[in-house]
């Protein structure tokens, strides 16, 4: 008998007057049936690739890059590590915030990297996307190092033993362990080495952005990434899979994301 196990939800609800990134349309829903006389009920729903819970294809920022139908479904599952980053001194996840986690991250080679950097608590607040969290370019390059395998940009992350490297002469620990990937338990046929990066945040780079640094260094390692998660507190720092499955093939799709965690749900989960 397979052991317990239950789901956690991550997803925003998609809702008319649900925070939008600033100059989105909002989420409109249109009756398009009703049970008097058409015996049936349905809408309409239209509202931007990029709402709410959502993950970037890497053709989100680099063109002639992948999008999401072009990418096979295994890229949006698979085992998950969520790194409590609250406790962090400023507003953006920096390169010292990471390395703590390395040795964790290394040993255990996830395919998503899921970062709790309390902006949460802020979702549907004026300032959410313009104060948001968000990664510095540094920080992105770390976790781009990660993927194990060549990008599809010019530009790619380093490797990870670079970047190690590169955080030691920094003042940070260096850090050497087996990078062999480590299965899931729960899945097969799922892809070694990371997948993605989510965060509980609006965006991977700061609002007004035009560079866009941190999308760059994630996309061009030829990751995914998936903005606006809830609900990180709820996961254990490790052995639970992580599933972020599009609606949408473009550049951007929202997403269901959830995560199966062993054991029975604790009191208060949210169902």
């Amino acid at each position: 008998m397979a052991p317990p196990a239950h789901l956690v939800d991550l997803s925003w609800p998609v809702h008319p007057g649900m925070a939008m990134f600033p100059g989105d349309p909002p989420m409109e829903l249109r009756p398009m049936g009703s049970y008097e006389p058409d015996g049936f009920l349905s809408h309409l729903a239209s509202l931007p690739a990029h709402s709410g819970t959502h993950v970037d294809a890497p053709g989100h920022v680099l063109p002639g890059a992948p999008m999401l139908a072009e990418l096979p479904l295994s890229r949006f599952a698979g085992p998950g590590v969520a790194l409590d980053l609250r406790g962090r001194p400023g507003l953006a996840v920096t390169e010292a915030d990471l390395a703590p986690h390395l040795e964790l991250l290394l040993a255990l080679a996830p395919a998503f990297v899921l970062l709790h950097t309390g902006d949460e608590a802020r979702w549907g607040q004026a300032d959410y996307y313009s104060a948001g969290a968000h990664l510095t370019p540094s920080a992105a390059r770390l976790l781009a190092g990660l993927a194990g395998r060549a990008g599809i940009g010019p530009e790619t992350g380093p490797s990870i033993e670079t970047s190690i490297e590169t955080s030691a002469e920094a003042g940070l620990p260096g850090i050497a362990s087996d990078t062999r990937p480590r299965p899931s338990d729960l899945l097969s046929g799922v892809r070694p080495g990371l997948s993605g990066i989510g965060m509980d945040a609006g965006s991977a780079d700061p609002a007004g952005s035009h560079e866009l640094p941190a999308h760059r260094a994630l996309l061009e390692a030829g990751l995914v990434i998936v903005e606006n998660l809830r609900g990180l507190g709820q996961l254990p720092r490790q052995g639970f899979d992580f599933f972020c499955l599009p609606l949408l093939g473009l550049d951007g799709s929202p997403v269901r994301a959830a995560a199966l965690v062993p054991g029975a749900a604790g009191p208060g989960a949210r169902p």
